[in-house]
């Protein structure tokens, strides 16, 4: 609160997070949110509690698929059946929420004349080629994959790149 922060509950201060109580926790931060996006959900879950709630407050529910036999899935692949919209990735969200349409992504213009020829190469190659991994680019570009992870680093710390998990790279920049 001494940071201008806000503190939303039916609970008085100090309750104990116990987890009867996380439904109608879920059930506040549902209602006000512009959707629900599920990761991972068992059949019969806490999630699965959050998402009706979301559901019955008119927010939209987004889920990620998962694998078929995994019991962590099932909620979300059902979800999927029953109609929520399928995420593969982040503008499939916003391209959903309307607050979210007019956002404009800013892209860095990158100076590449700052950068030998194999750095240069190798942002290209990002820019041309999203979620790269160093494998994708060594192979790609002939160069020696210790040259290629030595590179990657030194674009991250110059700011041109962005590692996005999975050593798959995108570029920062146009």
């Amino acid at each position: 609160m001494e940071n201008e922060g806000l503190i939303i509950s039916e609970f008085p201060l100090g309750t104990e997070p116990i987890s009867y109580n996380f439904p109608r926790r879920n059930r506040i931060i549902s209602g006000i949110s512009r959707g629900v996006c599920v990761i991972e959900a068992k059949e019969k879950s806490g999630t699965m509690i959050t998402t009706n709630f979301a559901l019955e407050q008119g927010r939209d529910v987004f889920c990620l698929p998962g694998n078929i036999n995994s019991i962590y899935s099932k909620g979300c692949n059902k979800l999927i059946q029953e109609g929520s919209k399928l995420v593969m990735d982040a503008s499939d969200i916003i391209d959903e929420i309307e607050d979210f349409k007019n956002l404009k992504t800013k892209k860095t213009i990158l100076n590449l004349d700052l950068l030998d020829k194999d750095s240069v190469d190798v942002v290209k190659y990002i820019i041309d080629n999203p979620s790269s991994s160093a494998d994708d680019i060594s192979i790609n570009l002939s160069l020696p994959i210790e040259d290629v992870s030595y590179i990657l680093i030194s674009l991250e710390l110059k700011d041109y790149i962005e590692n996005i998990g999975n050593n798959e790279y995108v570029s920062k920049g146009d």
